[in-house]
């Protein structure tokens, strides 16, 4: 996830924000201690492929969330660049090996590219701000059953927002390229429809976001997102995972929240199997966003529930930002995931 900002002389600099997540087992580990700390974390490096040829920085991360259930970490951070020649048009990413070990359609090797022309605009003079999106490391879908899975995504700019699927002969996909078979993009919603009736496993997702002006066809700015959909078998049915509970938010939701504000909510699931406890809600947040431990509910028989607080204190104003959850129970059985955009006003 990347985000250019107007230079201030040329050469053009440029901030880049970005997600990264990891096994939290093999060396990535992170707690409630590790999020409330603020410790910083590494993971890689950030490289320049056209127009430059160097490192563009270090992807130092602080932790935003993690899964004991799921075994993974997850945290932001952002560098900030100054491009050394003059040319306007670059093109950077991350790149690597190999994806976790149950990545059985695609794994291997990972890369992520961002295509970014940093010449002013010719309709608001400023150079373009890169489109924001942001998902769950692991997306969990039931086999045999039918699902949607939405693609949080923004632009600071108000530009039309389009999603596409990552293209190997342009080096935006490294191992995971067409590895989510019988699937369906509408580039215009970035929602993807899937019937889960092909095999149980781990699938890599890999899809570009870009940014247009009104009719245009060419792309100002191209984004990565990467993702794992894992397809699981059980016997009970489609309609038995956990269900969210009101007054949780639903999927796909907007939130407005003044500058140095602050927000706060409730989530709210239930097992649908009897006599089973909710065992863990999942969530991934903005920076600032803080959860409550996991608590039985004091009205709903079953039901279990978190507190979420977010103190509103980033530098920019007008940012979007995804905040989004799953919950799944002591059968193992994972609910669907909702997001929902955090829109932070000045």
């Amino acid at each position: 996830m990347a985000s250019s900002r107007e230079p201030s002389t040329s050469p053009a600099w440029i901030e880049v924000s970005y997600r990264v997540s990891w096994r939290r087992s093999g060396g990535y580990f992170c707690d409630e201690s590790t999020i409330s700390s603020g410790t910083l974390l590494n993971a890689g490096s950030l490289s320049c492929f056209e127009n430059c040829n160097e490192t563009i920085g270090v992807l130092n991360y602080f932790c935003t969330d993690f899964s004991e259930t799921e075994d993974w970490t997850t945290g932001r951070g952002s560098i900030t660049y100054t491009f050394p020649s003059s040319n306007s048009y670059y093109e950077f990413g991350f790149t690597g090996g190999d994806w976790i070990s149950p990545v059985t359609f695609g794994g291997g090797n990972w890369e992520l590219r961002v295509k970014a022309n940093l010449a002013p605009r010719t309709d608001t003079g400023r150079v373009n701000s890169a489109p924001q999106v942001d998902i769950s490391p692991i997306v969990r879908l039931i086999h045999g059953c039918h699902h949607t899975i939405w693609i949080p995504v923004s632009d600071p700019d108000g530009d039309e927002v389009r999603c596409r699927w990552a293209n190997g002969t342009l080096n935006e996909c490294g191992s995971i390229c067409n590895a989510f078979t019988g699937t369906v993009l509408n580039e215009t919603t970035c929602i993807v429809t899937f019937d889960a009736i092909g095999s149980i496993g781990y699938y890599g997702v890999a899809i570009q976001v870009e940014d247009f002006t009104s009719g245009s066809t060419t792309p100002l700015s191209s984004v990565p997102i990467q993702f794992i959909v894992f397809v699981y078998n059980i016997t009970s049915g489609c309609n038995s995972v956990p269900e969210f509970l009101p007054p949780t938010r639903p999927d796909r939701d907007t939130v407005i929240v003044n500058q140095n504000g602050t927000f706060t909510d409730v989530i709210v699931a239930r097992s649908r199997i009897p006599m089973t406890d909710i065992k863990e809600i999942t969530t991934l947040s903005p920076p600032g966003l803080s959860k409550s431990v996991l608590m039985p509910h004091p009205t709903i028989p079953g039901a279990w529930y978190i507190e979420v607080t977010w103190n509103s204190t980033q530098k920019f104003s007008n940012q979007t930002y995804v905040f989004c959850f799953s919950a799944t129970d002591a059968s193992g059985l994972t609910s669907e995931q909702r997001c929902m955009l955090m829109v932070e006003k000045n």
